[in-house]
């Protein structure tokens, strides 16, 4: 899988579409960060209610005190890109409601629960996304929008619809997207596929759009789209021998190829700082080096979330525990749960979800733990059933 090719490989032509907003990271530092962080959300219960509630980051308890917005008990959530907002949305069988269902979408401030956007109805039952500002605006603010899998002439890939403006027709639908400082980029692996009049513009907001031709990744290439949201970059890796960079997404973009080979088999990535994209799959955990344009083998773990206190990585069921490396693949810790949490049984769920300096992960006996990312050290057990709202995406320097 590290395999590098030689630097005079065949190089593909690619036609890009680059259509949005500016998507450079200065709008994001531009806008301030808060004196104190702002408090952890998630959906919990207190009192029998289910409800959007601050929440204790080493218990996942309610905060003594703190505010409360009804939702469902299975809402889905996201965080803001500062952590100020917070976006539910929720779409369940009610018969006590007229109707027969219990719908909505609302966005809350995180430090006063001021519901500062609403919708009486969801619009799909997907995941929501988070980009741009802080506060949701059809203009210039926040883009927060549903994203789920649909199938169509191409095979499946993801519809999005518009959460701040109750627009559900299915805005754009691609391939495959990355979440960055003010938008969305989609990647299309066909461009006939793009619809500009419908797909590009959508209620004053505009989105970027990433639109290789399908022959510059052969047609079974299989790719992820990387973001380096604090660096204005786009990096797509593709087991057809190439991956492509696009830097100054906002402004006079560039292209450039390099190749680098991965086997042809399914993988996960991602941006892991200190110019290195991190990818995972069944041959373990490795690293691309972009300023060098090498690979390195880092462990045989074959999931991965980097984070801005390193790349956390593990295996499903396995007995092992979770280790942290650097971007380089030195190992910062590892937590060893199989002597420190009784019935280990290794990670379970959807996988380990990082917010602030924490890690929460559910184990083998399908009860929650925290670890701070910072030390290492197992916080202990936290309560179960909360739904964390965490954000779309976190700048990696």
């Amino acid at each position: 899988m590290w395999r590098t090719l030689p630097s005079d490989s065949l190089r593909l032509a690619v036609s890009l579409l680059v259509a949005g907003l500016s998507i450079a990271s200065a709008a994001v530092a531009a806008a301030g960060a808060p004196t104190a962080p702002p408090p952890l959300v998630g959906v919990a219960e207190s009192g029998g209610r289910w409800a959007l509630r601050p929440l204790d980051p080493r218990t996942l308890a309610p905060l003594p005190g703190g505010w409360e917005q009804p939702v469902a008990r299975n809402a889905t959530v996201v965080r803001s890109p500062l952590g100020r907002g917070v976006a539910a949305m929720w779409d369940v069988p009610d018969a006590g409601r007229k109707g027969g269902r219990w719908s909505g979408t609302i966005v809350v401030s995180t430090r006063t629960g001021t519901v500062l956007r609403r919708q009486r109805e969801a619009i799909g039952d997907g995941d929501l996304y988070w980009s741009g500002g802080e506060a949701p605006a059809k203009r210039g603010g926040a883009i927060i929008l549903d994203a789920y899998q649909d199938s169509g002439s191409q095979g499946y890939g993801y519809s999005f619809g518009d959460a701040v403006s109750g627009n559900g027709d299915g805005i754009l639908t691609a391939g495959s997207f990355a979440a960055v400082a003010e938008g969305l980029a989609l990647f299309f692996v066909d461009p006939e596929e793009i619809d500009i009049a419908d797909g590009i513009k959508s209620n004053g907001i505009f989105y970027p759009v990433v639109a290789p031709l399908h022959d510059a990744f052969g047609s079974e290439g299989l790719y992820q789209l990387v973001a380096d949201v604090a660096h204005d970059r786009l990096y797509i890796p593709s087991t057809s021998g190439l991956v492509t960079e696009i830097d100054q997404l906002g402004g006079r973009h560039t292209i450039s190829y390099h190749p680098v080979t991965l086997k042809d088999a399914s993988f996960g990535a991602a941006w892991a700082g200190q110019g290195r994209i991190a990818l995972w799959g069944e041959d373990g955990l490795g690293t691309i080096d972009t300023r060098t344009w090498t690979t390195n083998a880092i462990s045989t773990d074959q999931m991965a979330l980097p984070t801005p206190f390193g790349i956390v990585a593990w295996t499903y069921d396995a007995p092992g525990g979770i280790s942290v490396f650097r971007p380089d693949g030195s190992r910062r810790f590892t937590v060893f749960a199989d002597t420190t949490i009784p019935s280990w049984g290794g990670v379970r769920g959807l996988g380990p979800i990082a917010v602030g300096p924490y890690l929460y992960v559910v184990a083998g006996d399908h009860h929650r733990y925290a670890i701070d990312l910072r030390t290492g050290h197992l916080v202990g057990r936290t309560r179960d059933g909360v739904r964390l709202a965490a954000p779309s995406y976190v700048p990696i320097p």
